[in-house]
């Protein structure tokens, strides 16, 4: 839809018609003047949900706005929306393709956003935009925000401490100061409290983190996460980053006690990494985890191995051992995706046999699994051992790497046994 000509009226006399609407989705496809946008928020500021992107990926048509007068509408719309009456917006997402309206639009609606909870931001395109984000949490205008999932950052100007300040002021802190050397709190915002509506409000921390690539993953930023939100964190979801070292995850894993959803892609390496005997003796703490969808990389550490067999002592083998034997405690374990070239799910190679605690298996994703290595026995083992799985998505050998006809037939031989215990059983490939 293309929001010029006086079809944003249109638009904004279709939105107010429609009172009961909780939930909204905006995209456009062009350039679109700021003042409109600034007109379609505020006509949307009663809905609990709003997602509003404008002009996405499409190069600009015609109606590019000049510079200048880009600039001056944008002041009108900051000047706008500074008047408008704070929003009962829960959920947001705002995406915009000009870096000059992101900046100007943004931040601006945060402050008039004191109910939000769920924050995304998919492409972030001004260097400045998360800084006065940050300004705006820092002056405690959006304190009940649980969820933030961070996309794409276009610039290189935006400076990475921006993002880790923004962990630290919405997180609840922690008894431990030397994360960050010798004092914990470096912004001062440990015991800070904030007041809605006359209700002071402590910060909690977040519930939901996603990360998109966007800056190296480095120890900085797992101790900011473990430091701040340790005893909220439910859900993170750093599957996007790809080439996040081992140290990195068992740091996360053994740190982050309430995680319930993990999707993490794993990078083995041991080069570089400090005490690799502590690193492989370290307990993960995330019991309660339901949901696991699991990436495993390899680096050049492992590439001269010829093979990574169960029990053959070689770097490999020590690194899988570890990971299968934490994996085995999660006992509350419901549905866990695999992602990985390496053979590690056979009974006579991999590391199959020690999961058997897997007792609330309920789903198994092996669609990023092309090792044609789940046969009969494989499926057996399951269905003995996991008794309440009830959905399998198979490899097709299709996309990653074609299966040869003896592959093939083990999957079918897979599938079969699947049917013949559960003929309820529900199988994609």
């Amino acid at each position: 839809m293309e929001l010029l000509e006086g079809a944003h009226s249109e638009l904004l006399d279709t939105i107010q018609a429609l009172p009961r609407l909780k939930k909204i989705d905006l995209t456009c496809y062009h350039t679109t003047s700021p003042v409109i946008i600034q007109q379609i928020i505020q006509t949307c500021s009663h809905y609990e949900a709003l997602r509003l992107s404008i002009g996405g990926q499409v190069p600009f048509s015609d109606h590019r706005l000049r510079e200048g007068e880009e600039r001056g509408l944008c002041d009108f719309a900051i000047a706008a929306m500074s008047r408008m009456q704070p929003t009962k917006i829960r959920e947001l997402s705002v995406t915009l393709s000009s870096e000059k309206q992101e900046y100007a639009i943004l931040p601006a609606l945060l402050e008039r956003c004191p109910l939000l909870e769920n924050l995304r931001m998919e492409m972030v395109r001004h260097p400045n935009t998360l800084s006065q984000v940050r300004h705006v949490l820092e002056l405690g205008k959006c304190p009940r925000l649980k969820s933030v999932r961070l996309g794409w950052v276009v610039s290189y100007e935006t400076r990475e401490e921006d993002i880790l300040a923004l962990l630290r002021i919405i997180g609840s802190g922690s008894t431990n100061g030397d994360d960050f050397g010798d004092n914990g709190d470096p912004d001062g915002l440990e015991n800070l409290t904030w007041e809605v509506n006359g209700t002071p409000l402590k910060r909690g921390g977040l519930g939901t983190f996603g990360l998109d690539s966007t800056f190296p993953f480095n120890r900085t930023w797992a101790e900011a996460l473990t430091h701040h939100h340790a005893n909220t964190l439910t859900v993170l979801d750093l599957m996007n980053l790809r080439q996040i070292p081992i140290d990195l995850v068992v740091g996360l894993v053994s740190g982050l006690p309430e995680l319930q959803s993990l999707m993490v892609a794993i990078w083995l390496r041991f080069e570089g990494t400090p005490d690799t005997d502590t690193l492989l003796n370290t307990q993960w703490s995330c019991l309660g985890l339901k949901t696991l969808k699991l990436g495993i990389q390899l680096s050049g550490d492992f590439t001269t191995e010829v093979t990574h067999r169960s029990g053959n002592g070689s770097l490999g083998d020590l690194c899988m051992g570890y990971l299968f034997s934490q994996i085995g405690r999660l006992t509350k374990l419901e549905e866990w995706g695999l992602s990985t070239w390496i053979d590690i799910l056979s009974i006579e190679n991999g590391y199959l046999s020690w999961l058997p605690q897997l007792k609330q298996l309920r789903g198994l994703n092996l669609r990023q699994y092309p090792n044609g290595t789940i046969g009969a026995v494989e499926a057996e083992w399951m269905m003995e051992h996991w008794t309440k799985l009830v959905h399998v998505k198979m490899y097709t050998g299709r996309g990653l790497r074609k299966l040869c006809d003896t592959e093939e037939s083990r999957l079918h031989a897979a599938k079969r046994v699947f049917l013949a215990k559960k003929p309820w059983m529900r199988i994609d490939q």
